[in-house]
């Protein structure tokens, strides 16, 4: 599938940072294929993909309510309500990575475009 692909990609690259980032509902048969202890992932026709040293794995996702204690349990969860933290924070903590010269015009950017598109996603749409 999608992730074994985007898996082994990621297994190529040598030098490089690589992050796999997935968004959306998490099914509990995708988390229970993956082993944070071995660092692995386990295809159903058995065979075991690593994880190596320069790949990380993200996943974002509403709710885990279809995920096993196991699987919880093994994997880094972080919780952060949007009603609690916003985009604002993520905002300065990433612009406070960017060099000094690019700062000013990103932020502007941001409080000029996303911003209002953010405030407009919250009240003029529903999911």
């Amino acid at each position: 599938g999608v992730l074994s692909a985007c898996w082994r990609k990621a297994q190529k690259v040598q030098n490089t940072k690589s992050w796999i980032c997935l968004d959306g509902p998490v099914a509990s048969s995708c988390l229970d294929s993956i082993s944070m202890v071995n660092k692995t992932l386990t295809l159903p026709s058995g065979e075991q993909l690593a994880l190596r040293s320069n790949m990380s794995l993200l996943l974002e996702c509403g709710d885990t309510s279809t995920a096993s204690p196991l699987a919880l349990a093994s994997c880094g969860i972080v919780f952060m309500d949007d009603t609690v933290v916003g985009w604002e924070s993520l905002k300065e903590i990433w612009l406070s990575s960017r060099p000094k010269d690019e700062v000013k015009c990103l932020d502007r950017c941001f409080r000029r475009f996303i911003g209002p598109v953010s405030k407009f996603l919250e009240t003029q749409t529903h999911p």
